[in-house]
């Protein structure tokens, strides 16, 4: 169970969670080994209860200057459990704005080309401005 720790057993009512989630952000503090190793038992618990959820994997507080989880890790570890890998820091501004703007891209372009394949929105050349937030019939 990639090098979980047993001290966090499967809880139950986790799955209300996640359950018909597209995306989970799951986010560890830069500076805390401890909060990595709960998200990577969080990332057991998504995979295993929606295995068809996009993860992305979140260190926050990079604003810190002493890392204990360092960028290599975590993206190594994000790249053997098939999810995307970010550093943000709230206090800092840093790549917030981008995570959410990185999900809603994963996401529109999925769900638009689900339902009609011939046609898809490529979100990074389409001004914010631009996209309709509503069908029209609302």
């Amino acid at each position: 169970s990639s090098g979980i720790n047993a001290e966090w057993p499967l809880r139950p009512g986790s799955q209300q969670y996640t359950r018909n989630s597209n995306a989970a952000v799951i986010c560890y503090d830069v500076t805390d080994k401890r909060s990595f190793e709960k998200a990577k038992y969080w990332m057991v618990t998504i995979k295993r209860d929606e295995p068809n959820c996009k993860i992305y994997l979140t260190g926050t507080k990079c604003d810190e200057p002493e890392h204990v989880i360092t960028d290599t890790v975590a993206s190594e570890y994000a790249y053997m459990e098939d999810c995307s890998h970010i550093r943000t820091s709230s206090k800092e501004n840093t790549n917030v704005a981008e995570l959410f703007y990185k999900i809603a891209r994963d996401h529109v372009v999925v769900e638009v080309q689900v339902a009609e394949p011939e046609r898809t929105i490529n979100l990074a050349r389409t001004p914010i401005g631009d996209i309709k937030t509503n069908c029209g019939k609302c």
